[in-house]
């Protein structure tokens, strides 16, 4: 699950873990390379809600990355991406990700379950940062 928090720029904190992972874009859907093939991703419970806690605006996005079949080629027409994520784990399962991908820099919270005390460890998080 991931939480993006609105009008909070991304900040600058050190860095436990940092990977990549490339991406081939196509008008018949997004693949990804999963175990040595091709793969399909495609999303579903693309949900959110959004709370207000302290006057931060969170927005949790509940939605599912699955895998779905492989592909032999990459079709004529798509764009290449190798995406970079850097990991920073802040506490009770919460993790800070920052994505890089194309020009763009995309920061939100992934945790697993979502529990009441983790709004202020985020917000703990923001204002020490």
């Amino acid at each position: 699950m991931k939480i993006y928090i609105n009008n909070v720029t991304p900040i600058n904190c050190n860095v436990d873990h940092t990977y990549k992972k490339s991406f081939i874009y196509t008008d018949i859907g997004i693949f990804c390379n999963k175990n040595k093939k091709l793969t399909q991703i495609d999303i579903i419970n693309n949900n959110y809600n959004e709370i207000i806690k302290n006057g931060y605006t969170f927005i949790i996005d509940t939605s599912t990355e699955v895998y779905l079949d492989y592909i032999t080629h990459i079709p004529y027409n798509h764009i290449f991406c190798e995406e970079k994520f850097e990991k920073t784990h802040i506490g009770h399962d919460i993790f800070y990700i920052k994505h890089y991908y194309f020009d763009q820099i995309e920061h939100y919270f992934e945790i697993e379950k979502l529990e009441d005390y983790m709004y202020e460890v985020i917000i703990s998080f923001l204002l020490t940062n």
